[in-house]
């Protein structure tokens, strides 16, 4: 099994609309979906092709794992002053 989360909005905010796409080798793929109010899961064909689509997006837009790392290295130094160190 694999499963693909990512948080799809405009903000950050918790809950704000969360994509969980879980693909099985052996069985139909499922895509879960939860807002502020309930969560939402279904293996409905459509479903699916637009969830797949919306997380391949904010894939393709998301900063390679060495960006992301010092962004975040960068973030905790200014913010919190903290001295971080490369591995």
């Amino acid at each position: 099994m694999v499963v693909d989360v990512a948080f799809v909005g405009e903000t950050c905010e918790p809950y704000e609309d969360l994509l969980v796409l879980l693909r099985f080798q052996d069985a139909p793929d499922i895509v879960y979906t939860e807002d502020f109010v309930q969560g939402h899961m279904t293996a409905n064909p459509q479903a699916l092709r637009e969830g797949s689509l919306r997380y391949d997006h904010l894939q393709a837009a998301a900063l390679s794992v060495e960006d992301s790392t010092a962004l975040m290295a960068r973030v905790m130094e200014e913010r919190y002053e903290l001295v971080t160190r490369s591995c």
